[in-house]
């Protein structure tokens, strides 16, 4: 979630900008980590990656932290063990089934044995099971199996939605959505409906509940305000409009398929789903009513038509199936992998697109207009039967 301090004069400008927003795998009490004070760190097995749902054995982690010496944002800095290895004060506490908590104390510079010169910014951690099962351990990570991380503060004015913890809603009319706020060093902490005050409240939470109406998005802004200014967090909720049923096109097929050099149909095999939005680089990855698919009568396909593209631009995108699951066109000729794709040189690949890093999660596809034919140097291969395919 990005969050904004700026000065009073600028109140205003709060309801004209979008926010970026994150989900988080763990939730840590209090809100607003503070490097000299301790920190108790809760973590959901379910959530995340999920690597550790249901698992009954003991649980570590395996943390260090990301300072201003460190020479990237992956680069961990006091780590607390050697990876497998079992300490006492690295061990989590189960308080329920799949759900645990690791007590950082006395404070988290301390904890991790951080110099004073030195700057924390981040906590990371990848939680493990104690021992290895089937030949490796089951790890609980990001929901795109990174690291987690969590934002160290030095004090100050701070404000960020706990609930609802997801980065875009997808609702109907009627639908209620619970939103949470937790603050830090706030006078009065604020929430707005598309720039309508719905509550205010002094301390450092606030919670209400808010009923959808209108169709189309809408953006809830938390502003926290003190003496020295406000800062501001965001996310927004999308009330969609009945799936339109329509036939596709005639000579469609599944995936994606260039019609023209600006021009492309997209075709997703979904029965069962109740709707698809295509989500990407040409609506910066929000979802949008011009980029609704259409299903056909028989509820199995579902497909959408998108015009204006600049020929021979590559564009990232993914399916978002049911507001829940995001994958890549499973016919792509090419895909963005937010895992890999970081090793893979110049050298290797001149001009690689980049992962759209921080506006979505998984595997994407990526599509472009007008590209040239590939010129066969042997027109005359006949492949072998599919079922005789050997695939690496």
């Amino acid at each position: 979630m990005l969050k904004y301090l700026l000065s009073y004069s600028f109140l205003a400008l709060i309801f004209l900008l979008p926010f970026a927003v994150k989900a988080q795998v763990v939730i840590t009490n209090p809100a607003f980590p503070q490097v000299d004070k301790p920190v108790l760190i809760t973590f959901d097995a379910t959530q995340g990656s999920g690597g550790l749902a249901g698992y009954t054995g003991d649980v570590y982690a395996h943390t260090g932290v990301i300072t201003s010496q460190s020479s990237s944002g992956s680069d961990w800095k006091y780590v607390k063990s050697n990876w497998g290895q079992n300490t006492p004060e690295t061990k989590l506490t189960r308080i329920a089934d799949d759900l645990y908590t690791l007590e950082i104390t006395p404070d988290i510079r301390q904890y991790y044995g951080v110099p004073q010169n030195e700057q924390i910014l981040q906590m990371a951690f990848v939680f493990r099971s104690e021992e290895e099962v089937g030949g490796s351990y089951l790890e609980g990570k990001t929901e795109t199996g990174g690291d987690i991380f969590v934002e160290v503060y030095e004090g100050g004015l701070q404000v960020s939605f706990e609930l609802p913890a997801t980065d875009a809603l997808i609702q109907v009319p009627g639908d209620s959505i619970f939103i949470k706020v937790n603050s830090s060093e706030a006078n009065m902490i604020s929430l707005f409906n598309d720039g309508v005050l719905m509550k205010q409240d002094t301390g450092d939470m606030l919670q209400d509940t808010l009923i959808t109406g209108l169709y189309g998005k809408h953006w809830i802004k938390a502003v926290a305000t003190n003496d020295t200014g406000y800062v501001a967090d965001s996310f927004y909720y999308y009330v969609r409009k009945p799936t339109v049923v329509q036939e596709m096109p005639a000579g469609i097929r599944d995936g994606i398929n260039y019609t023209d050099d600006e021009t492309v149909v997209l075709s997703l095999v979904a029965p069962y789903k109740e709707f698809v939005f295509v989500i990407g680089d040409f609506n910066d990855w929000e979802v949008d009513s011009s980029f609704a698919m259409k299903l056909t009568p028989d509820s199995v396909r579902f497909w959408l038509e998108i015009e204006g593209l600049t020929p021979l631009q590559e564009y990232i995108f993914q399916y978002f199936v049911d507001g829940e699951l995001r994958i890549a066109d499973p016919y792509t000729d090419k895909t963005s992998d937010p895992w890999d794709d970081k090793y893979i040189t110049d050298q290797v690949y001149p001009g690689l697109i980049d992962y759209p890093a921080g506006k979505t999660f998984g595997i994407a596809g990526v599509l472009q207009t007008a590209q040239t034919d590939y010129p066969w140097q042997v027109e005359s291969f006949t492949p072998p039967a599919p079922e005789d395919l050997i695939i690496y």
